[in-house]
């Protein structure tokens, strides 16, 4: 169906298509009575049908839209097109997913992915504080902004902590899933230390421009990396990544009470990890320069 052109409620004009995703599809839109631009997320027809997903849809916005905070997308509105479609309203941003920054074996300077993971587990913490867990943190979940701001996107997976914290179906980006989403009988009840175990890959991936298990690539072989597999050891790939490893081996540990206690923590670790590397590396500098000597 042609989008382009389309006013949803007598409100909403559809402007341009910015991307699509498993629940639907993304486009920009004019907001008539407020004349601003907003970003109006359009459920995919394949599932106008499914009440499971319409239900996990409109979970989607009433969960995003308790969290107020910069470092979280936030909802305006919540409504159905002419054929009974929902949509969602979000406020438009100007900028790039992670995922796009980087792919195909791109990566970001340490500093910079520090930086991003501060402002995810900022929002992170703020939802884990609410009650809230994401269960599908993954680098095209995260939005960084043309100001350098990143915000947590897409609340469609999440659960409320009050729950049993056992899904009905598996649910999440398999190269991120902690080993309770795989097989929480086994791991435990899937709370935020699922979201650290997430964000802990998203960091890896950030700096070392690999997943954590980049030669596995099936379900099989994911389930065995991330509940019984050796953890990631980013010092072997390349010695400039050693400060990520005692922060990778805390942050995806397979036994939850062994990771940190928060997003935050996990991420004030990391930044310590990689200050003391620094530092030990201008020390090293340091003694291997020359000295002068006075007259």
């Amino acid at each position: 169906m042609q989008m382009i052109g389309t006013t949803l409620d007598e409100r909403y004009t559809i402007t341009a298509r910015l991307g699509a995703g498993g629940m639907g599809v993304v486009y920009r839109a004019r907001d008539i009575r407020l004349e601003r631009d907003v970003a109006v997320k359009l459920m995919g027809e394949h599932l106008a049908d499914s009440e499971q997903s319409a239900h996990r849809f409109i979970r989607e916005a009433q969960l995003a839209a308790r969290l107020d905070h910069d470092n979280v997308g936030r909802v305006h509105d919540i409504g159905r097109d002419s054929s009974g479609r929902l949509y969602i309203v979000m406020p438009l941003l100007e900028g790039d997913p992670l995922s796009d920054l980087i792919g195909d074996g791109k990566s970001l300077r340490a500093s910079e992915a520090l930086i991003a993971m501060a402002d995810a587990a900022a929002g992170l913490s703020h939802a884990h504080r609410a009650g809230i867990v994401h269960r599908d943190v993954k680098p095209g979940n995260l939005f960084r902004s043309q100001q350098g701001r990143l915000s947590v996107l897409d609340f469609g997976l999440a659960r409320l902590t009050e729950g049993s914290g056992r899904p009905t179906a598996l649910v999440g980006t398999w190269d991120y899933m902690a080993p309770e989403q795989f097989d929480p009988d086994t791991f435990g009840p899937i709370g935020p230390a699922a979201d650290v175990y997430g964000l802990t890959g998203v960091l890896l991936h950030a700096v070392t421009g690999r997943p954590p298990f980049p030669d596995a690539d099936s379900f099989p072989q994911l389930f065995a990396a991330h509940t019984h597999g050796p953890r990631p050891v980013p010092g072997d790939l390349d010695p400039r990544f050693a400060w990520l490893d005692p922060v990778v081996a805390r942050g995806m540990a397979i036994d939850q009470a062994a990771r940190p206690a928060s997003a935050e923590s996990l991420v004030a670790h990391a930044i310590h990890s990689w200050g003391r590397a620094q530092l030990i590396t201008r020390s090293r500098v340091s003694l291997t320069r020359p000295t002068r000597c006075g007259r």
